[in-house]
C-alpha cells in the first residue's frame, strides 16, 4: 500500500517572498460575500499558499494593498472592476507569518508588501498595511484613507 507524509510541505519561516499567483478563483465567503481566493506560488515552488480578497467596505484596502505589491498603479476616483482572471501571473512580495491551526503549522500571507526597487540601491519592499491591523477611516469612495501613496 501506497504510503506519504502528510506534514511533508515545508513551512517557510516569518519574512518576506516573492510570490506569484498561481491561480485565482471568485467565490462566495462564509458570511456571503464575494471573494477571490488566490493561490500564490511563493519563491517558484517552495510553498503554495492560499489567501482571499474579500469584498467588503472593511477590507478594500487589503485589496488595495495586492494590486499595489503587484505592481498595479491605483487611480485616485471611480469604482473598480477586479475579477479572478485579472489575477493570475502577478508578481510581488508579501510578508509570510507562520501560523497554527488544529495543531498543524502552515505560512499564512501577513501582509503584501510595495514592489522592490533596484537592490543595487539598498531598498527593501516598504510594508503596505498589515492585514490584522487594516486602516479605520476611509474617504468618500470607500478606500482606506492611510495607503501611503
Amino acid at each position: 500500500m501506497p504510503e506519504y507524509d502528510q506534514n511533508a510541505s515545508e513551512v517557510l519561516p516569518d519574512g518576506e517572498y516573492k510570490y506569484r499567483v498561481q491561480n485565482a478563483k471568485e467565490k462566495t465567503s462564509q458570511n456571503k460575500n464575494p471573494m477571490i481566493e488566490l493561490t500564490l506560488d511563493i519563491e517558484n515552488g517552495r510553498q503554495t499558499v492560499t489567501d482571499n480578497l474579500v469584498f467588503v467596505k472593511e477590507a478594500y484596502w487589503k485589496i488595495d494593498a495586492f494590486r499595489i505589491s503587484s505592481g498595479e498603479v491605483l487611480s485616485s476616483t471611480g469604482k473598480v472592476s477586479f475579477e479572478a482572471e485579472h489575477c493570475i501571473g502577478r508578481e510581488g512580495w508579501c510578508e509570510l507569518v507562520v501560523d497554527e491551526f488544529e495543531g498543524r503549522q502552515r505560512n499564512k500571507v501577513h501582509q503584501y508588501l510595495f514592489p522592490k526597487k533596484d537592490a543595487a540601491k539598498g531598498a527593501t519592499p516598504g510594508a503596505v498595511p498589515a492585514a490584522h491591523s487594516g486602516p479605520k477611516t476611509y474617504n468618500d469612495l470607500g478606500e482606506p484613507d492611510d495607503i501611503p501613496f
